[in-house]
């Protein structure tokens, strides 16, 4: 009897051993797959955790000069993804690394023939996305492709993590690139997400039909100039509808007063507004970051779809407060920045537990690097931007002791090199950096 239960047990764990052993190799990073011609081919839309790449392969791709900041420089730790896409959707995705530490800058190309290889190691192709920015901490230094990012192509050095998504067709094929930049890595977790393309502005086909002059439908005059818009709100990681307060603006004649249309505790919002003007849209939900952003519109649209992808409060998370702008050298706000602020504090209230540092940044042309005088006004005029701000949530019923503030001067410019107006308006900015949650 002892014997068969001691054969009983090897069995177990023999079985315990396959098992793990198939758990670990099921998304396993091979030399080969160091290189253009041997993707991993996706099959699910979650690939990892994995080992961590290891090298560039036989092929070193990215070694010839480029020509521009929008590819790697050289290869360090690379692996290449292979995927097809299955019918008309919007692409986007997070890169997870297993480790902070590590560095994942990532390109994107779309296939085009098999000589798509040799197209990239020559530069005669070029990424359709990329994203070569420094890895965030703060928010566990992951990158990818999302809904609110704005540039497709994000170079080398401080700026936004995430890149913009991608409208992609039924059939096309897409290799990914991931470089780690720092070897002994700890692997990576890759999740795709591919939701239909409901992010478009949609207008109605115009079709032109000659009919008997008597049977012409005239259109109500109420109803010219109007358009539907549609918000769903959704967790960032999950995909899965959340709740929130939801407020849309019309800042078109940069009167920014009470929101016309405002709904509280809901996953969507369905209204009319008036086609061809901008709108201010700001989102308030429990356990999750505030949103707002501005909508500009056409006068020919006649559904405007905007889904929401929330992000969970997580303690060391840090985001630009992208709508609350000064003017230049002032600690003076531009008018739109009220809606932000008003956000921030309703975001504040909904979250009491939350404590947070409001940090305080300035638009410094690159000829003052060296003006030590011009340096100490700008560390000053950020810090002193940051103290508007805290007053302003302090004098809205915000307990001061879950608040601080700091000047970074002009160390993170988002845009250093700009002569661009907007871009400069975008350095003299506000982040808020989530202290505990």
């Amino acid at each position: 009897m002892k014997t068969v239960r001691f054969f009983l047990f090897n069995i177990i764990l023999l079985l315990m051993e396959c098992a793990y052993s198939i758990a670990q190799e099921k998304y396993i990073i091979k030399p080969e797959n160091n290189d253009c011609s041997n993707p991993i081919e996706l099959k699910d839309t979650i690939y990892g955790p994995t080992n961590a790449p290891d090298g560039y392969g036989k092929l070193n791709e990215f070694n010839a000069p480029q020509k521009d900041l929008y590819s790697f420089e050289k290869e360090h730790n690379t692996v290449w993804y292979k995927f097809t896409i299955k019918q008309n959707d919007i692409l986007t995705f997070d890169i997870v690394p297993l480790s902070i530490k590590d560095d994942y800058d990532f390109l994107l190309y779309k296939y085009t023939n098999k000589n798509f290889c040799e197209a990239i190691k020559t530069g005669k192709i070029k990424p359709v996305r990329s994203n070569i920015s420094r890895n965030e901490k703060q928010i566990k230094s992951k990158t990818g492709l999302s809904m609110d990012a704005k540039d497709e192509l994000v170079h080398s050095g401080y700026g936004n993590p995430y890149s913009k998504f991608l409208d992609v067709k039924k059939g096309e094929v897409y290799y990914l690139v991931l470089d780690n930049v720092y070897a002994n890595g700890k692997g990576h977790t890759l999740i795709i997400h591919l939701k239909e393309n409901t992010t478009q502005i949609i207008s109605k086909p115009i079709v032109k039909k000659v009919v008997p002059k008597e049977t012409v439908k005239v259109v109500p005059k109420k109803d010219i100039g109007k358009a539907i818009i549609q918000t769903v709100l959704f967790d960032s990681i999950s995909n899965e509808r959340i709740k929130g307060d939801i407020d849309l603006l019309n800042i078109t004649k940069q009167k920014f007063k009470t929101p016309e249309i405002s709904k509280k505790d809901t996953t969507a919002l369905n209204w009319k507004i008036i086609a061809g003007q901008k709108y201010l849209l700001t989102v308030v939900s429990k356990d999750y970051l505030p949103y707002c952003v501005q909508i500009a519109t056409k006068k020919s649209d006649t559904l405007i779809v905007y889904n929401v992808n929330m992000q969970k409060v997580e303690a060391g998370l840090q985001y630009n407060a992208e709508n609350i702008l000064f003017y230049g050298n002032e600690t003076k706000l531009l008018p739109i920045s009220f809606v932000a602020l008003n956000n921030l504090v309703s975001f504040l209230k909904e979250n009491p537990s939350v404590k947070l540092q409001v940090q305080g940044h300035v638009n410094s042309p690159k000829k003052y690097t060296f003006n030590l005088t011009k340096k100490i006004f700008m560390r000053r005029l950020s810090k002193k931007r940051a103290k508007l701000v805290f007053a302003y949530l302090v004098k809205n019923g915000i307990d001061k002791k879950r608040l601080s503030y700091k000047g970074m001067g002009a160390k993170k410019m988002i845009y250093p090199h700009t002569h661009k107006l907007q871009e400069m308006q975008k350095n003299r900015r506000v982040e808020i950096h989530i202290i505990s949650n």
